[in-house]
Protein backbone atom coordinates (compact mmCIF):
# COMPACT_ATOMS: atom_id res chain seq x y z
CA UNK A 1 0.00 0.00 0.00
CA UNK A 2 1.27 3.40 -0.90
CA UNK A 3 1.20 6.35 1.44
CA UNK A 4 -1.59 7.88 -0.66
CA UNK A 5 -3.76 4.75 -0.61
CA UNK A 6 -7.11 5.58 1.05
CA UNK A 7 -6.88 2.29 2.96
CA UNK A 8 -3.84 3.67 4.76
CA UNK A 9 -5.94 6.66 5.90
CA UNK A 10 -8.75 4.37 7.03
CA UNK A 11 -6.25 2.26 8.98
CA UNK A 12 -4.93 5.40 10.68
CA UNK A 13 -8.47 6.48 11.55
CA UNK A 14 -9.24 3.06 13.03
CA UNK A 15 -5.98 2.93 14.97
CA UNK A 16 -6.53 6.39 16.47
CA UNK A 17 -10.14 5.56 17.36
CA UNK A 18 -9.13 2.33 19.06
CA UNK A 19 -6.43 4.15 21.01
CA UNK A 20 -8.94 6.80 22.14
CA UNK A 21 -11.40 4.14 23.30
CA UNK A 22 -8.63 2.32 25.16
CA UNK A 23 -7.41 5.53 26.82
CA UNK A 24 -10.89 6.64 27.82
CA UNK A 25 -11.73 3.24 29.24
CA UNK A 26 -14.71 3.51 31.55
CA UNK A 27 -14.13 7.22 32.23
CA UNK A 28 -17.17 9.46 32.34
CA UNK A 29 -17.20 12.85 30.65
CA UNK A 30 -16.91 14.45 34.10
CA UNK A 31 -13.81 12.39 34.88
CA UNK A 32 -12.29 13.30 31.52
CA UNK A 33 -12.95 16.99 32.17
CA UNK A 34 -11.18 16.72 35.54
CA UNK A 35 -8.19 14.86 34.05
CA UNK A 36 -6.70 17.52 31.76
CA UNK A 37 -3.96 15.24 30.44
CA UNK A 38 -6.45 12.55 29.39
CA UNK A 39 -8.81 15.13 27.91
CA UNK A 40 -6.05 16.72 25.83
CA UNK A 41 -4.83 13.31 24.67
CA UNK A 42 -8.33 12.36 23.54
CA UNK A 43 -8.79 15.68 21.76
CA UNK A 44 -5.50 15.14 19.96
CA UNK A 45 -6.55 11.67 18.82
CA UNK A 46 -9.85 13.06 17.49
CA UNK A 47 -7.86 15.72 15.63
CA UNK A 48 -5.66 13.00 14.13
CA UNK A 49 -8.77 11.11 13.01
CA UNK A 50 -10.04 14.27 11.35
CA UNK A 51 -6.71 14.89 9.65
CA UNK A 52 -6.59 11.34 8.29
CA UNK A 53 -10.21 11.66 7.13
CA UNK A 54 -9.47 14.90 5.32
CA UNK A 55 -6.83 13.05 3.27
CA UNK A 56 -9.37 10.54 1.93
CA UNK A 57 -10.38 11.50 -1.62
CA UNK A 58 -13.72 13.35 -1.91
CA UNK A 59 -15.23 10.68 -4.17
CA UNK A 60 -14.77 8.07 -1.43
CA UNK A 61 -16.12 10.46 1.21
CA UNK A 62 -19.18 10.97 -0.99
CA UNK A 63 -19.60 7.24 -1.59
CA UNK A 64 -19.44 6.44 2.16
CA UNK A 65 -20.90 9.52 3.87
CA UNK A 66 -21.77 7.59 7.05
CA UNK A 67 -18.04 7.21 7.74
CA UNK A 68 -17.47 10.95 7.53
CA UNK A 69 -20.70 12.24 9.07
CA UNK A 70 -19.18 13.14 12.43
CA UNK A 71 -15.78 14.19 11.14
CA UNK A 72 -15.97 17.90 10.45
CA UNK A 73 -12.80 19.90 11.16
CA UNK A 74 -14.82 23.12 11.43
CA UNK A 75 -17.05 21.66 14.16
CA UNK A 76 -14.35 21.53 16.83
CA UNK A 77 -14.41 19.13 19.76
CA UNK A 78 -16.62 19.24 22.81
CA UNK A 79 -16.26 16.82 25.71
CA UNK A 80 -19.65 17.67 27.22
Amino acid sequence: MSRHDPLVRFRHMLDYAREAVQMAGESTSVEIEKNRQLGLALIHLVELIGEAASQVPRDIQTKYPHLFLLINPAAGVCLR
